[in-house]
């Protein structure tokens, strides 16, 4: 006997055998040990294997004959109706801290029909594209594709292979801390106006972008420390990876030291010609050389006076212990 079958995941199996011996005094049986029998899982054809040695022929009206043995087999064919394969990418949701981070491969893979069996019937050929991976904020999808899948199993002729995306997505962190400081500068005062400016970050964990949207400049002429008056509120910090960056500033300034060297100023007592009148007359008063920002003084005990009623030339007597000279720009005058 024969037949044909779709496959069905269970073993099938055909028995017997028929004759022609119609209405013969012919009879016909399979030799004790010999089966009529074919049986099979997998799509293919599995033949009984029957010959006449595996037959005992016998008549009381025919002394001579011939067996002809066609040999039964069972057919099990492939299922043709289309199997879909659905491979879902592995996926993860971290929080941004710096570090590379990854996903690759696929958590799942199945069939909607039952009897295909993805663990025995797909051959795989894994890519570098099936790694996601990244470092910042962003979604970083795996690149698993159809064509790296191949169906294995004769049993099945229609399989198509479907992919569910997945990906590693890494969101903002919470907070960080971007630290700003002012430049800063010590000079020695010169009479002219000096600066500094510029800024510099001393501490971008977040690696984001900073701007100064004010001004980061320091001038001044006398000695003396001028600030630049840095805000936070002078800068922004940007950065796709934080959801808030907090910046903390530490002020700039520029520092005029006075001049150490020697300064030496000239004083001069004021001088007059008069003409006797018999009466006491008198000239006072100094002048100096000083520059405009050193200021010059008698001492409370003295007096830049000179005075007399006969003719003569009177002094003033001037020393420069009778005078004081200060200024926040010079240290030795």
């Amino acid at each position: 006997n024969h037949d044909t079958r779709v496959y069905n995941g269970s073993e099938q199996s055909v028995t017997g055998y028929t004759t022609d011996v119609g209405e013969k005094t012919i009879t016909v049986a399979l030799k004790e040990g010999s089966k009529a029998e074919a049986k099979g899982t997998n799509a293919g054809k599995y033949d009984m294997g029957l010959t006449e040695d595996n037959f005992t022929v016998t008549s009381e009206n025919y002394s001579n004959i011939k067996v002809v043995v066609v040999d039964g087999y069972l057919e099990i064919t492939p299922i043709t109706d289309k199997v879909i394969v659905t491979v879902t990418e592995e996926s993860d949701t971290v929080t941004y801290d710096g570090q590379e981070h990854s996903v690759t491969g696929y958590k799942s893979m199945t069939a909607d029909n039952a009897l295909y069996d993805v663990k025995k019937n797909v051959a795989e050929t894994p890519t570098e594209a099936w790694t996601a991976k990244g470092t910042d904020v962003g979604e970083y999808p795996v690149g698993i594709k159809a064509d790296d899948f191949e169906n294995t199993s004769g049993n099945f002729t229609n399989v198509e292979f479907v992919i569910v995306d997945g990906a590693l997505k890494i969101a903002p962190a919470e907070s960080i801390v971007v630290k700003i400081a002012g430049n800063t500068k010590t000079v020695t005062y010169n009479g002219a106006e000096q600066s500094v400016e510029g800024y510099t970050v001393t501490s971008n964990p977040a690696d984001a972008t900073v701007t100064l949207v004010g001004e980061a400049v320091a001038t001044g002429t006398d000695a003396n420390t001028y600030p630049m008056g840095l805000k936070p509120s002078d800068f922004t910090a940007t950065s796709p990876n934080y959801k808030k960056i907090t910046i903390e500033v530490t002020d700039g300034w520029l520092k005029i030291d006075p001049k150490s060297e020697k300064l030496t100023v000239k004083v001069k007592g004021n001088t007059d010609t008069v003409t006797y009148t018999g009466s006491e007359q008198s000239v006072s008063g100094f002048t100096s050389d000083a520059p405009a920002s050193v200021t010059v003084a008698l001492k409370a005990e003295s007096k830049a006076e000179a005075k007399g009623t006969d003719a003569g030339t009177y002094y003033m007597n001037l020393k420069a212990a009778d005078f004081t000279a200060t200024s926040k720009n010079y240290s030795n005058i």
